[in-house]
């Protein structure tokens, strides 16, 4: 790897070298907090009421998916 790519890569936080495909430590805290904040939509997700289609309930469970 050029010195340049290097240098444009230590630039990257590890969320954008993770999306890039690139080498990227897991334990950043903005990955941290993406994974927490994925866990609480999905527990909100999972733990809504079963509904009926086109119900303002129906709505609301599908912004929740959208998150």
């Amino acid at each position: 790897m050029s010195e340049k790519n290097n240098l444009n890569e230590n630039m990257l936080s590890e969320k954008e070298k993770a999306l890039a495909g690139l080498p990227y430590s897991g334990f950043s805290e903005e990955l941290i907090n993406d994974r927490f904040k994925a866990r609480e939509i999905l527990y909100k997700f999972n733990n809504s009421k079963p509904i009926r289609f086109k119900t303002d309930e129906y709505r609301e469970r599908e912004n929740i998916f959208r998150q």
